[in-house]
């Protein structure tokens, strides 16, 4: 296993897609920034020029609201880290499995499936542990340039919170990926599934008149990084999130596992 682990290790430092999507992900959350910076600066301007004119002059609460607390709480989601990973994710499993067939070559020396699952699983956990570490304090230190920090506390809880909620999604990836073994099936399945499951929640809710803060749609993991996107982070998200991450984690491991155990090379 260690032999195993060693290879697939030496794999992803010479794989070109871990750093690509990495790379993109710093590049869209940097620009995404940019972008919130130059139009609080547009609206700032329009509003001094306006009070030299003697116009009464509101200006917008988003100009005073947006600080590093709350640009943080989107890092995430507006670095598409969770989309850029799971592509990664797909290419890093599925490509073992395409014309050249390398995973045959492994099965070969003696390995088992069950060592080939957990080997890939805890090599795509660690780099994406190590893309969502290198983002975020990127991020923070971007944001703490270009932002005031507010007078609320840090959710220092939307950390954790967010890092459950990434790792559900890369969970659900992994058995797509070990599922299909075809990287364009498992990317569309990836992209339209949870979107699917999600409208026919949105249904359910509608149906069954539930307009609380608490839906049908917030246990669905796709959905569990927006609960986190705004202070205060509600005490029930926070278990959602936690609670359900770690399930649907233990749930598509498992069902990952089962899957490459019966699939037919």
């Amino acid at each position: 296993m260690r032999n195993l682990l060693r290879f697939e290790f030496r794999k992803l430092l010479t794989m070109k897609s871990f750093w690509i999507c990495t790379a993109i992900s710093l590049f869209l959350a940097f620009l995404t920034f940019a972008v919130i910076k130059a139009s609080l600066s547009l609206i700032g301007d329009a509003a001094t020029q306006m009070g030299e004119l003697g116009d009464t002059v509101v200006i917008p609460d988003v100009v005073n609201s947006v600080t590093v607390q709350n640009v943080m709480l989107s890092a995430i989601d507006g670095s598409s880290l969770i989309l850029l990973m799971s592509i990664f994710t797909i290419i890093f499993v599925c490509d073992d499995y395409g014309k050249q067939k390398t995973v045959k070559n492994v099965y070969a020396h003696g390995f088992s499936r069950t060592q080939v699952f957990f080997a890939k699983s805890i090599v795509v956990l660690a780099a994406c542990a190590a893309a969502f570490l290198i983002v975020y304090l990127l991020v923070f230190a971007f944001a703490a340039v270009m932002f005031p920090f507010g007078e609320e506390a840090f959710a220092f809880q939307s950390i954790p919170t967010q890092f459950l909620a990434f790792m559900a999604n890369i969970a659900f990836t992994l058995f797509l990926s070990f599922a299909f073994k075809n990287i364009a099936l498992s990317i569309v399945t990836f992209l339209f599934g949870p979107s699917i499951v999600d409208m026919i929640l949105t249904v359910i809710d509608a149906v069954n008149g539930n307009t609380g803060l608490i839906k049908s749609r917030s246990f669905l993991f796709s959905n569990f990084l927006g609960l986190t996107q705004s202070l205060p982070v509600l005490d029930a998200n926070i278990w959602i999130i936690i609670v359900g991450s770690i399930v649907y984690i233990a749930l598509f491991g498992a069902l990952g596992w089962l899957t490459n155990r019966k699939h037919s090379l």
